[in-house]
């Protein structure tokens, strides 16, 4: 009998992060007897967030580019130079948004890689086990996710084309928020993390009546939880 090849996919790699990585964290929600709202409980909490899309393998970007470039064949390149100068580099992509992928290792083992997004496909490789901790405050990460998703959907950032609405909206059968990664908020100090969907993130931090906002007007208040100490850094590139 030959020898089996193992078999995943992207929930399996999702699993396996969070049983991983998240382990340590004391997840709260954002919400209290009188709705407390995301932005509320990021600032009270002074959480920073990133965004963290799993595939099941290491070819990750011929997909993505598949989703951008569906609204005209140079729409990722444009996307990728438009948001790399904002919030990130050339060559090592988006600072905030990672990309986090399942491959083999000598015993053939699953194990989990990260690269960041808008990256050189597999040139910069580095081990999941800090992207919580390399977020952006929430204003920037809102304007960001909205950015985004107006280039994936065509809308070149706001600036021409698609839709300029706030939340993005879905232009010409373009992929729907839920179709994205995850969103994950974390408070250094206090190791705390509220996770969520990019689809929840938009609906939260969208005001009610008001379809074309970009920045958070928040009124902070109190939430308490408890206390754990944070994990070590380390961001060992592979």
């Amino acid at each position: 009998m030959g020898t089996r090849t193992p078999k995943w996919w992207e929930k399996t790699v999702e699993y396996a992060y969070v049983k991983q990585y998240l382990g340590e964290y004391e997840f709260i929600s954002p919400f209290d007897g009188e709705h407390e709202t995301l932005s509320d409980c990021a600032i009270t909490n002074g959480l920073q967030w990133s965004i963290i899309e799993f595939k099941a393998t290491e070819r990750w970007e011929s997909a993505e580019k598949i989703k951008f470039n569906k609204h005209g064949s140079s729409n990722y390149a444009q996307a990728k130079l438009a948001l790399v100068k904002g919030y990130g580099d050339s060559d090592k992509g988006i600072d905030h948004h990672f990309i986090v992928y399942g491959k083999l290792d000598l015993h053939r083992t699953l194990t989990l890689k990260s690269e960041r997004y808008f990256s050189i496909e597999n040139e910069y490789v580095f081990e999941p086990n800090n992207l919580i901790n390399k977020g952006i405050e929430l204003s920037s990460f809102a304007k960001y996710v909205h950015e985004f998703n107006q280039w994936k959907n065509g809308g070149n950032g706001g600036n021409g084309g698609g839709t300029n609405t706030y939340p993005p909206q879905n232009p010409n059968g373009g992929l729907s928020l839920s179709n994205y990664g995850v969103v994950v908020g974390v408070c250094l100090k206090d190791n705390v993390a509220v996770v969520m969907s990019i689809e929840d993130f938009v609906k939260e931090t969208t005001p009610e009546n008001s379809s074309n906002r970009t920045e958070i007007l928040v009124a902070p208040k109190p939430l308490t939880f408890r206390h754990k100490a944070p994990p070590e850094e380390d961001e060992s590139f592979a």
